[in-house]
């Protein structure tokens, strides 16, 4: 977090500590004088959570051992730079230097981040450091963010255009506690990440490359999850971060260990090379975060057994398959994929976001992957296995890493895998009286591990919702257990009719996870005949301009019908008003309300009328 002025006072088991047992790691975590604890803590839990190993060091092993020799990175959290100072001696401090100089890497946050400094200025009183990584100053602390020794949540603007952070939103909230800004001396070249959208868009994180290692720089603190557990600390608990800093600071260390920069929301889950006979239905499915509206970006490239490329396809290309929670499915059948060995190379705009392989490793030599090597998927297919088999990530969650590669088994091209834990997708929802009661309607895509379902109600979509009925009490709500399949749902429930309900559905899955639908209204009046259509657009994918068609057996009187993208924001209006019965055709040509062409990616092409709601896909192409 901060340095001090004086080191007068230092408690006196400060200049006791002794070594740690230095046997090697990705990353050494500095846990000397004045190394916040939770900090650290934090850092652990998340590169346990990505599968970089790592280990503490004292003081005592960063002055006497070759770093260089042990590690790829060293990271130096927020506590009191000035202890460190004070504890790294002169050989010390060259072995961080060559450690970085040297091809690997350097991370500090806060106080590792001023102790980084050529100089730091604290409330006004510059004074010289001596590692010096950054030929510059680290400002601090921010007093308009929070006065020291408070901390705040605080919104950086994050530099989409920079490669570690294309897969980032325009802004992200991070916890802020004692740190700083950067200013550069003249002459000093470094990438900015983020500025603080709060103070003037000064420098918040910064990456610079040192001799032939990199060194990271962070201000703020993204190893802290606010308003979770999963870090290992309670420190900011009580604050909310609006979604997690993980995403970011995956791509980050990835770019400090001298890795591919990935994602932990992208990735190849599925693909059949090889059956009996001849092979037949050869294919790649891959996974790509909702959010991400540029498929045309990201490429999958297939490699030989002598690591040369043969094929590459953009995933805007490919069919756009189920889409679960935060996660859009894609697949492309790809007739002759080598039998092996062969590779699978992921990438966006040119950057490696994964690259695996079947049948072995292989180094690739051209493409995006040229230098790397594979990681083998451990799992393969036969001459001898029937077809309609692939091999396929398996397990339960919705990022990469919560998942393993296992096959043959029954493929699910474009849906979730056999064993897959992504949640239940609800494809519509319909709720409205009848006879005294409400009868509610809704179907899903697909399920995994579904016991069944909850209805709540309330008198407003704000709540607070009361359970109404649920599969404990109503066969009729039991799930399907896991299935790649459409289900459809009705129950009745005894509602006094009135204005002004909402419904939200919630699905319980085997291990007591919980997801909500809603709210939805409870529609009145009257509903949308169950002989709607609304057709599949045409063409789809679209380039220019595609083609939308509403069969309607009866006149609707208010019925609506937009464009939206994956975040739920309406992108163009086509019609919204009283519709006759007949046949409606409605035309996009591909722009926005203001009648700018939008960019390629998955759209919702969604109608509603009466308190119901019917949705189909579209992919624009550019």
């Amino acid at each position: 977090m901060r340095w001090r002025r004086t080191l007068t006072f230092l408690p006196v088991w400060l200049a006791v500590q002794t070594s740690f047992a230095v046997t090697g790691a990705d990353f050494a975590i500095y846990d000397g004088p004045g190394a916040w604890a939770d900090g650290i803590t934090a850092f652990e839990h998340f590169l346990d959570w990505k599968g970089v190993s790592h280990e503490r060091v004292s003081y005592a092993d960063v002055n006497s051992v070759e770093l260089k020799d042990f590690y790829k990175a060293i990271f130096f959290p927020g506590g009191y730079a000035a202890y460190y100072v004070a504890y790294i001696n002169e050989e010390g401090l060259r072995h961080i230097r060559d450690l970085v100089s040297s091809g690997g890497g350097y991370f500090g946050t806060c106080a590792g981040a001023y102790f980084a400094s050529d100089s730091i200025v604290w409330e006004g009183d510059r004074i010289d450091y001596p590692l010096d990584l950054f030929q510059g100053l680290s400002v601090g602390s921010i007093h308009d963010l929070a006065p020291w020794p408070s901390y705040t949540m605080t919104t950086l603007r994050m530099n989409t255009s920079d490669r570690v952070c294309q897969y980032e939103p325009g802004t992200e909230v991070m916890l802020y506690y004692g740190g700083q800004y950067f200013v550069p001396y003249e002459g000093t070249s470094v990438d900015v990440l983020a500025t603080w959208s709060d103070y003037h868009d000064e420098r918040a994180i910064i990456r610079f490359d040192y001799g032939s290692g990199r060194v990271l720089l962070c201000g703020a603190h993204p190893e802290i999850e606010e308003d979770s557990d999963r870090d290992g600390t309670s420190f900011a608990d009580e604050l909310d971060d609006q979604g997690t800093d993980w995403y970011f600071l995956w791509s980050a260390i990835d770019w400090v260990l001298g890795r591919p920069i990935s994602h932990p929301k992208f990735w190849i889950n599925e693909f059949h090379y090889q059956n009996a006979g001849e092979d037949q239905g050869e294919f790649v499915e891959v996974v790509l975060p909702d959010w991400y509206e540029q498929p045309r970006n990201v490429r999958l490239t297939l490699y030989d057994e002598a690591g040369r490329s043969y094929g590459s396809y953009r995933i805007s290309n490919f069919q756009v398959g189920s889409h679960v929670e935060d996660l859009q499915l894609y697949f492309l059948d790809i007739p002759s994929l080598v039998d092996g060995p062969g590779g699978l190379a992921l990438d966006c705009n040119g950057e490696l976001i994964q690259f695996l392989s079947y049948e072995g490793t292989l180094t690739a030599v051209d493409g995006p992957a040229a230098g790397f090597q594979s990681e083998d998927v451990a799992v393969r297919e036969s001459e001898s296995d029937p077809p309609g088999l692939s091999l396929q990530e398996q397990g339960d969650g919705t990022e990469v890493v919560d998942f393993t590669w296992a096959g043959p088994d029954p493929q699910t091209k474009g849906f979730a895998n056999g064993d897959q834990g992504l949640p239940v997708e609800l494809a519509a929802f319909s709720a409205r009286f009848e006879a005294g009661q409400v009868v509610v309607r809704w179907t899903t895509a697909n399920e995994h591990e579904n016991l069944g379902f909850e209805l709540l109600l309330a008198n407003s979509p704000e709540g607070p919702f009361r359970l109404l009925t649920s599969y404990q009490l109503d066969r009729a709500l039991r799930g399907a257990g896991t299935s790649a399949r459409s289900h459809s749902y009705r129950v009745r429930c005894d509602v006094e009719p009135a204005s002004g309900l909402w419904l939200k559905l919630v699905s319980v899955s085997a291990t007591g996870e919980k997801r909500s639908f809603g709210p939805f209204p409870v529609g009145g009046g009257g509903s949308l005949p169950a002989q709607v259509e609304l057709h599949q657009p045409w063409p789809n994918p679209a380039r220019e301009r595609a083609t939308i068609e509403v069969r309607l057996p009866s006149a609707v009187v208010d019925l609506e019908v937009g464009v939206y993208d994956l975040r739920g924001r309406l992108v163009r209006r086509l019609w919204h008003g009283a519709a006759p019965a007949g046949r409606l055709s409605l035309s996009w040509s591909g722009r926005d309300g203001a009648g700018r062409l939008v960019p390629a990616g998955v759209y919702l092409v969604r109608l509603r009328a009466q308190g119901e709601e019917r949705v189909v896909k579209l992919l624009v192409q550019r």
